[in-house]
């Protein structure tokens, strides 16, 4: 630039503009597709299981499912759907395959649950799992059912399952009624028949309890028994 001038430098043709340029597109979050994913995954594991119970599938064949499913909600939690989907996608033929094996038994279908009875046999369906759960003194297996037993409850049982032996319970869902699209209320009854540690007397207890219930990637779950 000649001595006494003023203004911008010209740059030339080949001069690059080393100036920062401004970052304009917003960023997304990266876990909307994949959450998305997930509910969808989760919907069809419901109806996957429902079938599997309606079937007559043991909780004993449902267990490998149901593990598989409690640790996808532990991944979804943690907002690692990618993985968490990948579980429920295992839980969903882990469930498949105790349904074939059911209906290959020709077992009767259990609880009154078959698909397209509505809420009422689902209901039946969990009150039926809790029942086969009791019977077998199985704290953990209570806990797949009901996964908020508070634990003053539980010890309550395991107090009364170490004086008690052949303990069959029947329980069953009545004044069933939905709150929301994934809540529902209801009254679980029935008794439990059982036989004395100690002495051998035979016993029978009846039971009452109302039940909030919570639908989840495992199906419909007891959230509380008062």
């Amino acid at each position: 630039m000649p001595a006494g001038t003023t203004g911008t430098p010209e740059r030339t043709p080949n001069q690059a503009d080393t100036r920062p340029t401004r970052q304009t597109t917003d960023r997304l979050p990266s876990n909307v597709g994949g959450q998305t994913a997930f509910s969808l995954a989760a919907a069809r594991a419901i109806a996957r299981r429902v079938r599997a119970v309606s079937a007559g599938a043991t909780p004993q064949e449902l267990a490998a499912g149901d593990a598989d499913a409690a640790a996808a909600e532990a991944l979804a939690r943690d907002g690692k759907y990618g993985e968490a989907t990948v579980r429920l996608t295992s839980a969903m033929e882990r469930w498949s395959a105790a349904e074939s094996g059911a209906q290959g038994d020709g077992r009767p279908r259990r609880g009154g649950g078959a698909v397209g009875q509505g809420l009422r046999g689902e209901v039946d369906q969990v009150a039926a799992e809790f029942a086969d759960a009791f019977s077998a003194k199985s704290l953990p297996r209570m806990r797949v059912v009901y996964p908020r037993m508070p634990e003053d409850q539980a010890q309550q049982w395991a107090r009364e399952f170490l004086g008690m032996r052949d303990i069959t319970m029947q329980l069953h869902a009545t004044d069933v009624a939905r709150l929301g699209p994934a809540d529902a209320q209801a009254t679980l009854s029935g008794s439990y028949d059982y036989t004395e540690m100690q002495g051998g007397t035979a016993g029978s207890r009846a039971v009452s309890w109302q039940a909030t219930l919570r639908l989840g990637a495992m199906g419909w779950r007891i959230m509380s028994l008062r």
